[in-house]
């Protein structure tokens, strides 16, 4: 890959993080809701451009969260499981199919592996390593971030359906939080160059969520 091209897919990297950043920012909010969301209101320079439902808002930035989470996954070198592999046979809920390394490329797919000295980390190594979380948790964070990206939002199927397990909140904290450390873990820190991120996480906001919560 030449020195323009890696400079290109780092500001690209950049802009996805930033994206899956402003997610992890509204999962936090939502889990401090009652069943009412929350009225809104949105201003730039202090002048109001929109208001309405809280949801107008996190609704679209959740989404597009998880399929810039997608995209950085796959990146990396990570996918779900097809359900015709035969370890995906008995694993009927999307939270238990296991996360598997991707195994071919398309000829014009950015990927890890052709920056230079960087290497696609094993599944093994991209779940371990991250603070408070089990690579259990984290596995079933990315798989069912996966399931949403594939089947409820980057397609319409009717193979999608709402499957929540009760704590859709936290395993997507959970997915979102691990897939920004592993961008800095595995890009970042190994080029030697801090992330361009366009937002950041107040620090007040860091327990609402947990995602760095013990599994």
């Amino acid at each position: 890959m030449t020195q323009d091209r890696q400079q290109a897919v780092v500001a690209w990297l950049d802009y996805r993080v930033s994206a899956i950043t402003s997610a992890l920012i509204v999962l936090m909010q939502m889990n401090e809701w009652a069943e009412t969301p929350p009225s809104m209101q949105i201003r730039f320079d202090h002048v109001l451009v929109a208001q309405g439902s809280a949801t107008g808002y996190t609704n679209p930035v959740l989404e597009a969260g998880i399929l810039h989470g997608r995209a950085v996954l796959e990146f990396i070198g990570l996918r779900i499981g097809s359900e015709e592999d035969p370890q995906q046979q008995r694993a009927t809920a999307t939270s238990r199919r296991k996360v598997v390394n991707v195994t071919s490329r398309r000829k014009d797919d950015a990927c890890i592996e052709d920056m230079e000295g960087l290497s696609m980390p094993s599944v093994a190594d991209a779940l371990d390593k991250h603070d408070g979380l089990s690579a259990e948790r984290v596995e079933r964070g990315f798989a069912h971030m996966l399931y949403l990206a594939n089947k409820g939002l980057a397609h319409m199927t009717h193979g999608f359906g709402p499957e929540s397990e009760g704590d859709d909140i936290r395993m997507l904290c959970d997915a979102f939080s691990a897939i920004i450390a592993l961008a800095n873990r595995h890009v970042y820190t190994p080029l030697g160059i801090e992330p361009g991120i366009f937002v950041s996480v107040e620090a007040r906001q860091t327990s609402a969520c947990a995602p760095h919560a013990a599994a």
